[in-house]
């Protein structure tokens, strides 16, 4: 009897599986640069094989960004499996890990689950990786594939590629505007050694080179709040410069009625956490004080500050913002008599034509409005209990200046000098006189010195 063996051979096959899967996009705006990045998304629909015991998901990134960001960007990028299908919560099954160029363990069923359905992934940059990278405009692309258990008796793979975008919107945003600029002229010294100046703090957030420039409304400033009958002294604005003295000390400019670049060439880097405070300083010499702002009052004019994107190929639009520059100039008089001065009667020929004394800097003068100036003298001229009348005294300038008035000196207050402009520091030179018309009433005075004190003022005393 024979017998007939018959043998069947079961082949196997163990396919891997490409499906697709949706492509996610993180988008970056001027509204969340300073806080967390994230996006949820159903990125594939797994097959009844991923939730049986053992099961997994990987991730990976098939290549770097294009464009390259530098410093590259995938690590900052994290992703957590937060549900597949019905199952919302997956405990410590799933594992959030950051994107990397080598497949990276997301999920892994500790028990089976049954079933299958859509595979969502939450995608995020944290909040401190947003703070600590310089986020530059464009839109930044990697092919992902996330690889899971597949084919017959899920001993093979399945695999599913995405596309991941990252969008960085270009943007300048200017987060608080500036005030209304006041430098005040309260002191002479701003006039003489200090330099008058003050500054606009303005805080950028930007994903784009960041460009800045500065103009005014008008070549003059308006003038107002001066004193009564005071003309316009139609002052530039030209007279004031301005400069970055913040982060870094940029090249002084003249402010004009023309945009003038407060920033360097190509614009301010995007830095790290994309937030940059320029401080612009605005000053006026003492020698520009003096000769454009002499005058008693307000001198406003507008700032029209603009920030752009200074790349090569514009992306942001530009933002616009004005604000007051008020230059206050405040009623300022300071009067300063120099030494004292001695007339001396030392022989005959004294007596006989008279003697004369001169202080070439007598008096030095500085008002910010129009001004008198008045002498008087404290009383006759005294020793012990004798006395020369000072009116035998004459005061006249010693230079000639006919806004100089000449006077006999008297215990009544006298003008000298009446409604001079505006000055900083003129010097007045004085001659004190006793002619020899006058020489009769000093002579049989005890021989000593007569002393009397001599007061200048800018109003009757």
């Amino acid at each position: 009897m024979s017998r007939v063996h018959y043998y069947f051979l079961l082949c196997c096959c163990l396919p891997s599986f490409i499906a697709s899967a949706q492509n996610p996009t993180l988008n970056i705006t001027s509204s969340t640069i300073a806080g967390e990045i994230a996006t949820s998304d159903n990125s594939f629909t797994s097959n009844g094989c991923l939730l049986s015991i053992g099961a997994y998901i990987k991730a990976r990134a098939n290549t770097d960004f294009s464009p390259l960001p530098s410093p590259p960007i995938l690590s900052k990028i994290k992703l957590l499996v937060t549900a597949i299908g019905p199952n919302v919560n997956l405990g410590g099954a799933a594992t959030e890990q950051p994107l990397s160029l080598t497949d990276q363990p997301l999920y892994s069923a500790v028990v089976s689950l049954g079933g299958g359905g859509a595979v969502a992934i939450r995608y995020r940059i944290p909040q401190t990786e947003m703070t600590s990278y310089a986020w530059k405009a464009g839109t930044y692309t990697t092919g992902l594939t996330f690889t899971s258990p597949g084919g017959s008796l899920c001993l093979g793979t399945s695999t599913f590629p995405a596309t991941l975008k990252v969008i960085v919107n270009p943007f300048i945003v200017l987060s608080t505007p500036p005030s209304d600029l006041t430098l005040t002229v309260n002191d002479l010294k701003y006039f003489r050694t200090t330099p008058l100046s003050g500054s606009h703090t303005l805080p950028f957030s930007y994903t784009v080179p960041l460009g800045l420039h500065v103009k005014t409304a008008a070549v003059n400033f308006a003038y107002t709040n001066g004193y009564s009958g005071a003309s316009d002294p139609n002052t530039a604005t030209g007279n004031v410069s301005a400069n970055i003295s913040a982060p870094v000390t940029g090249a002084a400019i003249a402010l004009s009625t023309s945009y003038q670049n407060l920033s360097p060439a190509g614009g301010y880097a995007v830095p790290t956490g994309n937030n940059q405070t320029n401080t612009v300083t605005y000053s006026i010499t003492p020698a520009t004080l003096k000769a454009a702002f002499i005058q008693k009052g307000s001198y406003t004019t507008t700032l029209n500050y603009e920030a752009f994107d200074a790349g090569t190929t514009p992306l942001a639009g530009s933002v616009q913002q004005n604000a007051a520059l008020v230059i206050n100039v405040s009623d300022l008089g300071a009067l300063q008599a120099s030494s004292d001065l001695t007339l001396s009667f030392n022989n005959v020929t004294d007596y006989t034509n008279g003697v004369s004394a001169s202080l070439v800097n007598a008096l030095t003068i500085s008002k910010t409005t129009p001004y008198d100036v008045y002498v008087k003298a404290s009383s006759d001229l005294v020793n012990g209990s004798n006395s020369i009348p000072v009116s035998c005294i004459s005061l006249a300038s010693d230079t000639g200046d006919p806004t100089v008035t000449a006077v006999t000196l008297s215990t009544a207050s006298q003008k000298i000098i009446s409604a001079a402009a505006p000055v900083i520091d003129r010097q007045v030179a004085l001659k004190y006189s006793i002619t020899s018309d006058k020489t009769a009433q000093i002579l049989g005075k005890p021989a000593g010195t007569y002393t009397a004190g001599i007061t200048y003022s800018f109003v009757a005393l």
